[in-house]
């Protein structure tokens, strides 16, 4: 009996060296001695090195989706592609929901001839709502925002902006119409609202047009 008692004894001594040798270990992991290591488990891609000093905050980007307001320190640049839709807008034509939803500028006639009238019809039709809501205006309230730049050198060549079928132009500033002569441009900006009128009709959306003085 004396002896059973004792190696329980020796066994509960053995118990608690082991107990306070891994305390110690994990204590001076925590305490910032030695090199901080990560440990990953399973797959991952390891690419260039990152380096970590004093108190630093680390974040993640949800992709191309954001559901709460972004703030940026140090400033944002905002930009993108600036689409030619004709070098010498001859007939009318119509932009595509996938040309204006991937471009902040849209330009016509660049390549007209200085003291020459391109064509008499001269009409630039935006996207359907049909496609812009399925490309990029995918949530009520949404928005874009691009410039567009008659760059014909003549003035008599004028490009007028109509809104696509399920909009509604509204005209802002300038002389109060959506035809832009040459050398002249516009801002518009398209916003998806549902029945915005509350008529119960078909304009889900409002194109506001910015004529630049």
């Amino acid at each position: 009996m004396k002896k059973k008692l004792n190696n329980g004894i020796f066994y509960v001594v053995i118990s608690f060296v082991a107990v306070f040798a891994i305390g110690s270990v994990m204590a001076v992991a925590y305490s910032g001695y030695g090199t901080p290591k990560v440990v990953v488990e399973g797959n991952y891609i390891e690419s260039g090195t990152v380096t970590v000093v004093g108190d630093e905050s680390l974040g993640g980007n949800p992709g191309g989706y954001f559901n709460t307001k972004v703030f940026a320190s140090e400033g944002v640049v905002v930009g993108g592609n600036v689409y030619n839709a004709s070098t010498t807008l001859t007939i009318a034509r119509t932009v595509t929901a996938t040309e204006i939803c991937g471009s902040k500028a849209i330009t016509v006639n660049s390549d007209a001839v200085a003291g020459t009238v391109s064509a008499a019809s001269l009409d630039l039709t935006l996207a359907a709502t049909s496609t812009l809501f399925a490309e990029c205006l995918r949530n009520n309230g949404d928005e874009l925002t691009f410039d567009f730049v008659n760059q014909s050198p003549t003035a008599a060549t004028t490009t007028e902006i109509i809104a696509g079928d399920g909009c509604q132009a509204v005209i802002g500033v300038a002389d109060g119409d959506a035809s832009i002569p040459g050398q002249k441009g516009a801002t518009v900006t398209i916003k998806r609202i549902t029945d915005w009128l509350a008529n119960g009709g078909t304009k889900d959306c409002i194109v506001k047009i910015y004529e630049w003085n």
